[in-house]
């Protein structure tokens, strides 16, 4: 009978074993499993410019303003952050900014009110931001008149460049990128 009570002994705790292993073997999985998702999270980088498209989605006027919303795309096949304000310049006929005319970066204007957050843009998706400036001139002066607008991606240092006929008087208030299309 002892030895009988001595094999169960030996064979309830080689069980006992055997589980402990395959327990640390599935927890060993699941931890490399879970890093490896979070190395490829920590490994989305901002987006580059040539990662990017942008397009003029809508406008509209109101109260002597005028709003414009422009989207960027993410045309390529990763997957890129965006965080804060694009540059925006609007350039005159002969590629210079335009005179006496101040870019101011806002949350809030007129139109619209947006807060600057780290945007994910999956492959495909969007990112719109609104720029809103008066067209009412002032002491009887016309404003000036731009030929093409420069938008830097926020955090890039290459831009877009592009056919863009905008009269602004004295300021633009660009917003922060927001993730989706802005719709007015």
């Amino acid at each position: 009978m002892k030895s009988n009570h001595f094999s169960n002994l030996i064979c309830t705790s080689a069980i006992y074993t055997l589980l402990a292993i395959i327990t640390l073997m599935t927890d060993s999985a699941a931890i490399a499993q879970s890093k490896s998702q979070f190395n490829v999270v920590a490994n989305i980088t901002r987006c580059q410019t040539s990662q990017l498209s942008v397009r003029r989605v809508s406008s509209q006027g109101a109260m002597g303003h005028i709003g414009v919303v422009y989207a960027f795309t993410n045309t390529s096949s990763s997957t890129c952050t965006l965080y804060g304000y694009p540059g925006f310049v609007p350039l005159d006929a002969k590629g210079q900014p335009l005179k006496g005319i101040k870019v101011t970066w806002s949350e809030g204007n007129y139109m619209h009110h947006a807060q600057r957050q780290r945007l994910t843009l999956a492959p495909g998706a969007q990112a719109s931001f609104e720029v809103v400036y008066s067209h009412i001139p002032s002491d009887n002066q016309l404003c000036p008149k731009s030929a093409k607008v420069q938008i830097t991606p926020p955090n890039a240092y290459q831009y877009f460049s592009f056919t863009e006929h905008l009269s602004p008087c004295r300021e633009i208030f660009v917003t922060p990128v927001e993730a989706g299309v802005i719709q007015n």
